[in-house]
């Protein structure tokens, strides 16, 4: 994931973006290691990082879920990928996150997720909206047999042909306590406090 350069996403988009995490202005101004100063430019300018934007996706996508930041895959030839959604099938099997700031270049993105043998998606912003890719080896997953199954889609058929991003619907309109039974200390899960909050009003 590109570092440093800026990318525009409009301030009221980002003011969204934002918000939708669940943490207060203070507690993002910790997470993204940015200034109070900063982080205001941020929002007036409508500007963020490229690394820090696809950091604040997989929020809005993985809210509750343990996020790990740079996970190793793999001893030799050990590949370096953006986010890993901890235990998101259960029992140890994790997802794996690419986060790109935009729908700009993306194919040899695709082509490199499509070499890992464990499913990766790819998290990115489009037209105002976070868009997500499965690779082969999350589509099998998703398709095989004893698979996990949200309720909508519990046929064989329905399964087969949900994308992560139908699968991530459906479970948080099953409600947050899915998710909020991954909360840990991790600081970049900060935010399940918050959401049970409001749940409970």
């Amino acid at each position: 994931m590109a570092k440093g350069n800026m990318v525009f996403v409009g301030s009221e988009k980002l003011k969204q973006l934002f918000e939708a995490t669940g943490l207060k202005g203070m507690e993002l101004e910790r997470l993204f290691e940015v200034s109070h100063a900063g982080f205001y430019k941020w929002q007036t300018k409508g500007i963020i990082p490229a690394d820090k934007l696809g950091h604040l996706l997989v929020l809005n996508k993985f809210n509750g879920y343990e996020i790990e930041a740079k996970p190793t895959i793999g001893n030799e030839n050990a590949k370096v990928l953006d986010f890993m959604v901890k235990d998101f099938f259960n029992k140890g099997e994790h997802l794996y996150i690419e986060a790109k700031p935009t729908d700009e270049n993306l194919e040899a993105v695709r082509m490199q997720i499509n070499t890992f043998k464990i499913p990766v998606t790819l998290l990115y912003l489009s037209k105002g909206e976070i868009k997500m890719e499965e690779n082969a080896s999350m589509r099998q997953r998703l398709s095989a047999s004893g698979t996990p199954t949200p309720q909508g889609l519990a046929s064989a058929t329905g399964l087969a042909s949900a994308s992560l991003d139908e699968l991530v619907q459906e479970i948080e309109q099953r409600g947050w306590l899915i998710k909020l039974e991954r909360k840990s200390s991790s600081p970049l899960n900060g935010n399940a406090k918050v959401v049970k909050k409001k749940k409970n009003k």
